[in-house]
């Protein structure tokens, strides 16, 4: 979080590569585990409050938008709010995410996929059911 607020901002560089790491080569982002998704998620509260605050606030974002992506979606299929609620709250807090709550940023980056999902299932719907 630190290296792409110092690259964008300081540096006016993009952050895919950091010449500090694995001198003499420099170590290529592109090829890491950190989505640039989940770090640009980070990067308004990494500017606002540093690095642990961007890193901690993404995490904390991610379960919120997981939650909120099974909710709408159980919604708009069952029209039940208890049942969306329950799958919403399931999917937050789901072992899975549990697991990678400390130090996995990466893998914690599920909250694109009930949406992802919603708007598929929504393409493969015919025109009238719509």
């Amino acid at each position: 979080m630190g290296w792409t607020q110092k690259a964008l901002f300081e540096l006016h560089r993009l952050p895919l590569s950091v010449p500090q790491l694995n001198y003499p080569e420099g170590w290529n982002l592109a090829y890491n585990e950190m989505t640039p998704v989940m770090v640009g998620m980070a990067l308004p509260f990494t500017v606002w409050g540093g690095p642990i605050l961007g890193y901690n606030s993404a995490m904390l974002l991610s379960f919120v938008l997981s939650g909120l992506g099974v909710y709408l979606w159980v919604r708009r299929l069952t029209r039940d709010q208890a049942a969306a609620f329950v799958a919403g709250v399931l999917f937050a807090f789901v072992p899975y995410r549990i697991s990678h709550f400390c130090g996995h940023l990466n893998l914690a980056g599920t909250q694109w996929f009930p949406f992802y999902l919603m708007a598929l299932h929504d393409c493969l719907q015919p025109a009238r059911q719509r």
